[in-house]
């Protein structure tokens, strides 16, 4: 489990490097293989042994939905077109 939490988190890191304004398809095919990888991890083990892991696992990809949408909404006025 330990091997597959490391990879987990390098592909949510890689997430917070994605754009989420010009490649959102990418952010989610990205975010689906990582639900992907946990699941197959999680299949078979009870709940309640896995509760704790899932939790962190979806805080940090919140934090990194977040962050792209900071990065996006700082960076709108930069894409828009002058009025």
């Amino acid at each position: 489990m330990r091997k597959v939490h490391q990879d987990v988190t390098k592909e949510v890191n890689q997430l917070m490097n994605i754009d989420l304004l010009r490649s959102k398809q990418v952010w989610i095919d990205k975010a689906q293989q990582v639900k992907l990888m946990v699941q197959q991890e999680t299949k078979g083990r009870p709940g309640d042994m896995c509760r704790l892991w899932l939790t962190d696992i979806n805080q940090q990809i919140y934090k990194a939905l977040e962050y792209q949408y900071r990065i996006g909404l700082e960076s709108l006025n930069e894409n828009l077109p002058d009025i």
